[in-house]
């Protein structure tokens, strides 16, 4: 998977903080955006090829800013 390098270095920093490698963290965030989208009734991955992908990057920078 490819991360720009701002990106990497925030999963690394929250990884850190929650005592997880980058791996747990990346899919501590995916499994917290699943339980998002099930809570809220959203279809998987919205209506686009790009729609989850979307949706995680607003949570990160949301988190990160």
């Amino acid at each position: 998977m490819r991360i720009p390098e701002k990106i990497r270095d925030y999963l690394h920093q929250r990884a850190i903080q929650n005592g997880r490698s980058m791996n747990g963290e990346v899919l501590r965030i995916l499994r917290d955006l699943e339980e998002i989208e099930m809570a809220s009734g959203a279809k998987l991955g919205g209506s686009s090829p790009d729609a989850g992908t979307t949706k995680c990057g607003r949570i990160l920078s949301s988190a990160s800013g």
